[in-house]
């Protein structure tokens, strides 16, 4: 009997071990240049970047207080914060309105990459429409094909994404388990500074940043998110509602004689459908073919996500070891 309650115990501490291993590992995220970069153009409170500093001690401080708010069109650094009158009218703002500048999505990676001595990105068309030739190699087409099953809304049948490759657009959509064990796959195959470009009702792009579980987040913590804690997030610049109050009080603090800008730098999920998002804010501005802003709570913050199913095309991105800058 002895020998037996001897064996469960050491059992047991081996368990205990193990628990602690797989709790280290959560953390898992390391400083990366690409990051830090990015990171800076979050809000204050920010609870990713709040994690990203404990678990790495980088001690990123944001550049403004609000998060770097989104302008269309917004690729000319040198005029950030600036004032600038909209040049067309989009969800973003109005034509001849002023509002004050920032990035688009284009213009947010961009900054990144050179802040970073990258060679920059082409353009959103060129990293969705041209996949053979040269831009067949900075293709992830591993990832494409993980991905695959959860775009329903493909162009045609099948999608040709490099030389001999097609992927046929599936029957139907897969279980959540299947799902859930798909989006892991994702995120271990991606790092830091890889970029996700999708035609989602307008050609968009994003950055890799990790998954909750690597910033250290426990399914007890996470609350409404603890089933998505292994999907990818990706921090990108774009409209989200969260910003308008936030440039309403920027503005007035500063004097400024601006309209609040509709969006700017945020956290994104992808993998999760929009039925699975428990809150919403409804695009109430656009009634040909309306955005709802789904999100999930996460220690008061609003992670939205993107619905890969309502996406017509998307492409993985990675700079490669020879067009990186000496910062990385």
């Amino acid at each position: 009997m002895k020998k037996y309650l001897i064996l469960f115990l050491l059992i047991f501490v081996m368990c205990c071990v193990c628990a602690s291993a797989e709790e280290a590992d959560a953390g898992a995220v390391a400083r990366n240049p690409y990051l830090d970069i990015a990171f800076s153009c979050l809000e204050e409170g920010n609870p990713i970047l709040i994690k990203y500093n404990a678990l790495t001690g980088a001690n990123i401080e944001p550049m403004l207080k609000t998060g770097m708010p989104y302008y269309f069109g917004g690729q000319d650094f040198s005029r950030l914060l600036t004032v600038g009158s909209m040049w067309e009218t989009s969800r973003y703002g109005i034509k001849g309105q002023k509002y004050v500048y920032g990035f688009d999505c284009v213009g947010f990676v961009r900054y990144i990459q050179t802040q970073m001595g990258d060679e920059l990105v082409p353009s959103l068309s060129e990293m969705i429409l041209k996949r053979t030739g040269q831009y067949k190699d900075y293709v992830l087409v591993d990832v494409m094909e993980k991905t695959a099953p959860f775009s329903l809304a493909w162009n045609s049948d099948s999608v040709k994404i490099a030389t001999g490759k097609t992927l046929k657009k599936p029957k139907k959509y897969p279980g959540v388990e299947a799902e859930r064990e798909t989006f892991a796959q994702v995120a271990q195959m991606l790092e830091p500074g890889d970029l996700f470009t999708a035609n989602h009702g307008g050609r968009h792009v994003m950055m890799f940043i990790g998954t909750l579980r690597q910033y250290g987040h426990t399914a007890e913590e996470a609350g409404e998110m603890g089933e998505y804690l292994d999907y990818p997030l990706f921090i990108n610049c774009v409209w989200n509602p969260d910003y308008v109050a936030r440039m309403e009080a920027y503005i007035a603090e500063n004097g400024l004689k601006a309209l609040p800008n509709k969006g700017g730098v945020c956290i994104t999920i992808v993998g999760p459908r929009t039925e699975d998002a428990p809150h919403m804010i409804a695009d109430t501005e656009r009634t040909q073919r309306p955005k709802n802003f789904h999100y999930f709570e996460l220690e008061g913050y609003h992670l939205s996500l993107l619905d890969l199913s309502q996406a017509t095309s998307y492409v993985w991105w990675r700079t490669p070891a020879d067009k990186r800058g000496n910062a990385n």
